[in-house]
Formats: structure tokens, C-alpha cells, sequence
């Protein structure tokens, strides 16, 4: 009840500054480590700009103390994140002031069978395992310290904990990253979701395109050329490879990203402190969110295009989506 009421104080406040409501939904990075070196990933190939590590269970806390507003938080961002042993209890945590927790996972790791147990007990809402094939050669081709037969063993080991629980929670979902050495194993992929029970999707391998602040030693052309599959198979199976670039970013006036130390940062893209809006162990909410970077990044979408003295934020950079004007 004093979240609703606070939550509805500071929408009031973030009005009369010309905001819009504080988000619902926001991504929080509880790790951005990771040992399974995907090469199109910064934290893969090592060159994650951000600062780096687990975050704590209290800084966790407070980040939820301090965003009334929040009903939905998507717990992954640029790392593993059941490398952080606290998980758990963050999930819990949240549930018990009624905010869902999904999770994004490699799901390539060794755990006892208590582990899989704790994922069922812990009202995760969704876990989302992505590969990159069905075989150990297509999946390794991406996922280069991966295990798929571990992966495979592991969805098997939390489905079997659900049926002994009696329990259908989390979402189980399956994920193919679709490029040119997956294109011929989405069948396989799917049968396989198929005959565990699970959600199947797919999606087509982000080459990197989209990141903002990250210049990879490959041009993009280069990397599609490598990368993604032919355009045949993009078609029957409705696959985008990129951005349409028509629509006004959906990030700045819905949601942002809270790496482990509390930066914020506009959307799950930005791979740079450097281009944090804020931190929200140090700064109040409405600061960040009605503060000037915001202020300026929402007009780039805007007739009224409300300038702010000289500022420009990784979102002038950012082509990602189509702005009206810009300052870059």
C-alpha cells in the first residue's frame, strides 16, 4: 500500500515535470561475467566498459526500495545470472512486494540437484534458455565455451524438479539464436522444446548492430556477411535481422537498465559507464528519470525537441530508432 501511494506521488511529481510514469518494468543486472565467450558479446570477448562484478543482495534492496513503481523486473542483462549466489533471495525478495522475476540464462553449468529444486521453490516467473544449435558443432559455434548436452541435461533436471514439486513454475522457454550455421536446426530445436515440455521461440542472432557505444574490429557488413542466415530462411520463418529504424525508442519513456553498482543506463544496448544517466544508490529517482540526459534524449523524438544548454547522450549517437532531430 506505501509503495502504490508512493508510486503514485512520484507519477504525479514526474507530470508536472513533463514526464512520463516511472517504469513498470526495468532490467537489473544482478552479474555481467560470463565464461561462455560469445564473440559478438562485450562481455564475451572481455570488453564490457562497465563496471564489472556481482551485485549485492542489499544493493539489490535498495534499488527496489527506491523504484516504488516496479511490478516486473527482468533479472539479466550483460552476464550469467545464477553466477551470483545471492539469486535467490532477490527473487524472493521481489515476490514478496508482488514483482515478477524473469531470467535469461546460458543454462551451460554444472549444479546438485538442491539447485534446481531452489529455482522451482523461488516463484521465478519465466527462464529463458538460449542456444545457438542442436548440435554440440552449430551451438559451439557461437556459444564457444558452452555445453549443449549440459544445457539439455539441466532443462531436464528443472523439469523433472517441477513434476516432483508438483509445481509448473518457472516459464521454461527455449530460445534458437538463428544464424548461418543454425539455419538447419530449427526443426530439431523445436521438436526438442517439444518432446521436454517447453516454450519454444527463436530469434535471429543480434550481430551487434544496434549497440551504440561499441565499435567491434569487423564492420557490420562484414559481420552480417559472416553471421546471420540466408535470407530465405529469415523470410518463411519471419525472422528480423535488425531494427526497423521507423518507430520513437520505447526504452527512455518505459523502462532502463541498473548495472551491478547502481548506474542507470537507458537501455539494455549501453555497453559504456561513460553514458549512465545516473546512479540510483546516489541519486533520487526523480532526478534521473525527470534529469536533464532524459529530458534531452525523450526530445529527440519530439516536435518540441526540448534542449538542455549543450548536453548530448549516447542516445544522439544511437540509430537504433527514427528521431526527429538530433544534435550529433
Amino acid at each position: 500500500m506505501i509503495r502504490k501511494r508512493t508510486t503514485r506521488l512520484y507519477n504525479f511529481i514526474a507530470g508536472l515535470k513533463g514526464c512520463p510514469e516511472l517504469p513498470k518494468l526495468i532490467i537489473i543486472d544482478p552479474c555481467n561475467l560470463c565464461d561462455i565467450g560469445c564473440p559478438l558479446c562485450p562481455t564475451g570477448i572481455n570488453q564490457l566498459k562497465l563496471k564489472s562484478g556481482v551485485m549485492s543482495f542489499e544493493t539489490f534492496k535498495k534499488i527496489i526500495y527506491k523504484i516504488p513503481s516496479l511490478e516486473h523486473i527482468a533479472l539479466y542483462n550483460f552476464g550469467e545470472p545464477f553466477k551470483n549466489k545471492d539469486i535467490f533471495k532477490m527473487i524472493a525478495f521481489a515476490f514478496r512486494l508482488h514483482i515478477s522475476v524473469g531470467v535469461d540464462s546460458s543454462f551451460s553449468f554444472k549444479k546438485d540437484d538442491d539447485f534446481f529444486t531452489d529455482i522451482v521453490q523461488s516463484s521465478l516467473e519465466y527462464l529463458r534458455v538460449s542456444i545457438a544449435g542442436t548440435s554440440q558443432e552449430t551451438y559451439s559455434s557461437y556459444r564457444r565455451n558452452g555445453n549443449l548436452e549440459l544445457v539439455i541435461e539441466n532443462i531436464k533436471k528443472l523439469r523433472a524438479a517441477q513434476k516432483s514439486l508438483n509445481k509448473n513454475n518457472p516459464r521454461i522457454i527455449l530460445r534458437l539464436l538463428v544464424s548461418r550455421f543454425s539455419q538447419n536446426d530449427i526443426t530439431a530445436a523445436r521438436k526438442l522444446a517439444e518432446d521436454m515440455g517447453i516454450i519454444f521461440e527463436m530469434r535471429c542472432l543480434n550481430v551487434g548492430d544496434d549497440l551504440p557505444d561499441y565499435d567491434f574490429s569487423f564492420s557490420v557488413k562484414e559481420r552480417e556477411a559472416y553471421w546471420l542466415p540466408d535470407r530465405d530462411v529469415c523470410k518463411t520463418e519471419q525472422l528480423t535481422t535488425a531494427t526497423d529504424n521507423v518507430t520513437a525508442c520505447p526504452f527512455l519513456s518505459s523502462t532502463f537498465v541498473v548495472n551491478v553498482d547502481g548506474a542507470i543506463l537507458p537501455c539494455c544496448l549501453v555497453t559504456d559507464n561513460k553514458n549512465n544517466f545516473g546512479n540510483i544508490l546516489s541519486e533520487h529517482i526523480l532526478k534521473i528519470w525527470c534529469g536533464k540526459k532524459y529530458i534531452h534524449s525523450r526530445g529527440l523524438f519530439t516536435k518540441e525537441n526540448k534542449a538542455c544548454g549543450n548536453i548530448v547522450t549516447i542516445c544522439d549517437k544511437c540509430n537504433n530508432y527514427k528521431k526527429i532531430s538530433s544534435k550529433a
